[in-house]
């Protein structure tokens, strides 16, 4: 009888690391095809749909269910970043109207609702609402700033970092001799935006000590505010001198042994302690260090958290897949507070001694 062989050759190793690499590879390119599959419909969409708005005009096509032609020619109107409307304007000028967006200046021929992942936006003017009309084949009137005279409308994914794919669709530009319509087209680029580290932060609702030992909800402190720190095995008040209020795309909850939590982002510092090591640690010490330049352990399960009522273990870690706005007390005197009862750094400042006592 054959003996069976246990376990994998190194080569046999070599080959399985390879493949998740290849498989992690198809995973981006093809979810990154799948943007640009989605940016291309929605804005061939857009340019065909402005094509349609001019040739409306220049055809002097009547409103629908009448014998009219529109006094105000027709146009699109975006009313929000992912929503527009093909409309039929029943006035001429509208910046005699007071509101042109208001639908009695208009009457409704169709509705485009685009892909939440995208959203429509001027070159020059990033508002969420804008217009522009046809009245004819070289008269056109909008609320776009034009950039160098020319009326550009930009498609963009909602919100990215890192790669970005956007488009450009240019509809006419000014000239001397009054508006040409440019032979629309679209340009589609693609941008590489560095993500930027935001402070580390803690959820709302987390409490703060104060330094008369009273609690104040972290989102709900101000700068002037003195809070409870520690430094040099002493509890010492410090003035909060400025915040921070990001939103973040995650954030992790530590369980402690006595049943209380403390939800906190992956930079964050905190004073913990275990068989090998004592000192100031977050989830992502490498995150932390890009922020701050501060070097730190990392927070693990079973560590203890030095905290207000002394050493706590840390019985669970969990992390939270959600868009949440955080806040920080991002500069404070001593350099340090309690959130929740656990003794936070909070960067502002180089490292501080050793909480000792407990």
């Amino acid at each position: 009888m054959k003996k069976m062989r246990e376990g994998l050759t190194l080569i046999e190793i070599l080959v399985v690391i390879a493949l998740i690499g290849v498989i992690s590879t198809v995973v981006v390119i093809n979810n990154k095809r799948s943007v640009k599959y989605k940016l291309t419909s929605t804005s061939d969409q857009l340019l065909s749909d402005i094509k349609r708005v001019r040739n409306m005009a220049t055809s002097r096509v009547v409103i629908p269910g009448t014998n009219d032609f529109p006094i105000g020619g027709y146009g699109l109107m975006l009313n929000d970043p992912t929503n527009y409307k093909i409309v039929a304007y029943t006035v001429e000028d509208l910046s005699n109207v007071g509101d042109p967006y208001n639908s009695q200046n208009y009457v409704e021929i169709a509705t485009t609702e685009f892909d939440d992942d995208f959203k429509i936006v001027s070159v020059e003017n990033p508002s969420s609402m804008f217009y522009f009309r046809f009245f004819s084949e070289n008269q056109f009137d909008s609320d776009i700033d034009e950039e160098y005279f020319k009326y550009v409308i930009k498609v963009a994914e909602e919100d990215c970092t890192g790669i970005c794919e956007y488009s450009e669709i240019s509809i006419g530009e000014e000239t001397p001799q009054g508006f040409v319509w440019a032979n629309a087209g679209i340009n589609y680029i693609t941008e590489y935006i560095n993500p930027i580290i935001p402070g580390s932060c803690f959820l709302a609702g987390t409490k703060v000590l104060l330094a008369d030992y009273s609690h104040k909800n972290i989102e709900d402190i101000q700068i002037g505010d003195i809070v409870m720190g520690y430094s040099n095995n002493r509890y010492i008040k410090s003035k909060v001198l400025e915040l921070e209020s990001p939103f973040r795309e995650g954030y992790y909850v530590l369980s402690l042994v006595d049943g209380k939590q403390l939800k906190l982002t992956n930079e964050h510092p905190i004073y913990i302690r275990n068989a090998v090591t004592k000192g100031w640690a977050s989830l992502e010490p490498d995150v932390t260090y890009s922020d701050s330049k501060m070097k730190v352990f990392k927070v693990k399960n079973f560590d203890e958290v030095f905290s207000i009522d002394g050493w706590k273990r840390i019985t669970n870690i969990e992390y939270i897949a959600e868009k949440v706005k955080t806040y920080n007390l991002k500069s404070v005197q001593g350099n340090t507070f309690f959130a929740d009862g656990v003794l936070a750094h909070n960067k502002g400042g180089g490292m501080i001694d050793a909480p000792t006592g407990f």
